[in-house]
């Protein structure tokens, strides 16, 4: 794969193909929001989970859910609320609560006509996802996966960061909450790399039953490594002894089984916004680019395959 490069903004025409690739439908389901009509019965439900980020909340997800009910509206949404009341808690406790989360919504708002599943998740939330995933409570409706998505998701940790602020900022904000997730992210929540959550997450394949795999990133970003969140092999690895090693392999564990599906399709996109709207304080600690993806419905985007 190629360097991307910059593309032009995409007109409408082309956002709807760009929707229509990530979550395509055979039919219709229901209007969200409404009882569930007869004909559901008929062509099912097509569910879509959204779950938000570190230190984040729903609304968050929302103008990301409502742009995609734009070109959904037949689709049902969920955006999970499970995470409000504490995101640094252990990523696997959080993984359970989304999918006990989503199974309710599924037995008191869907019942059987459920057809199709996909998952959206922001940041630390496409973790999350994964975690829940891995849980038997989902797995019973792993045939039914259609779209696993992920909007700068630090797949392969935070190790490696950008800027040098952001692993002193990690370090204190961990030091003050005593918080299980940002040792996680860090991967300083074992000795041994390879006996750390996230590793162990990479092994579990829970995204080759998708039939297509999303992952949006943006280079401008400062808060999670592009090569974390597109998950590829990045220089800095192979000169690191101590988590190189892991990480490289995390890449493989990840990777391969969707490669080696062949149905279950790949996709990256590298998300561009224009420097004017980039500006101020979050300009400044690079997170601009980063509150934008979900602030944001009219980016450049450049896909890669």
């Amino acid at each position: 794969m190629g360097e991307p490069q910059q593309a032009d903004p995409a007109p409408d025409a082309d956002r709807v193909c760009l929707y229509n690739t990530l979550m395509e439908s055979d039919a219709g389901a229901v209007e969200f929001g409404e009882a569930l009509p007869a004909a559901a019965a008929t062509h099912g439900v097509h569910l879509v989970v959204l779950v938000h980020g570190l230190a984040g909340n729903t609304w968050d997800m929302r103008l990301f859910k409502d742009y995609l009910a734009i070109y959904f509206p037949s689709y049902v949404f969920l955006v999970c609320t499970s995470m409000e009341s504490d995101s640094l808690a252990d990523i696997a406790e959080m993984g359970q609560n989304i999918a006990k989360e989503v199974c309710n919504f599924i037995e008191e708002e869907v019942g059987p006509g459920l057809r199709s599943i996909s998952f959206v998740g922001h940041s630390l939330g496409g973790i999350v996802i994964r975690a829940a995933l891995a849980t038997p409570t989902l797995r019973q409706y792993n045939h039914l996966f259609n779209t696993y998505m992920s909007l700068s998701t630090p797949h392969l940790s935070t190790v490696y960061s950008k800027t040098k602020l952001l692993p002193s900022a990690m370090w204190l904000w961990q030091k003050w909450t005593k918080s299980q997730c940002l040792r996680q992210l860090r991967m300083r929540d074992a000795k041994d790399p390879f006996q750390t959550y996230l590793y162990g997450l990479s092994t579990q394949q829970v995204l080759a039953g998708f039939r297509h795999v999303v992952l949006l990133y943006s280079e401008q970003d400062q808060y999670v490594p592009t090569h974390s969140a597109c998950v590829e092999v990045c220089p800095a690895a192979a000169r690191d002894p101590k988590y190189g090693g892991a990480i490289t392999a995390m890449v493989s564990n990840l990777l391969s089984p969707i490669l080696a599906n062949p149905r279950c399709s790949l996709t990256r996109y590298n998300i561009i916004f224009g420097q004017t709207s980039l500006h101020g304080v979050d300009a400044l600690l690079g997170r601009a680019a980063r509150t934008h993806r979900t602030r944001n419905s009219r980016p450049h985007h450049t896909p890669r395959h």
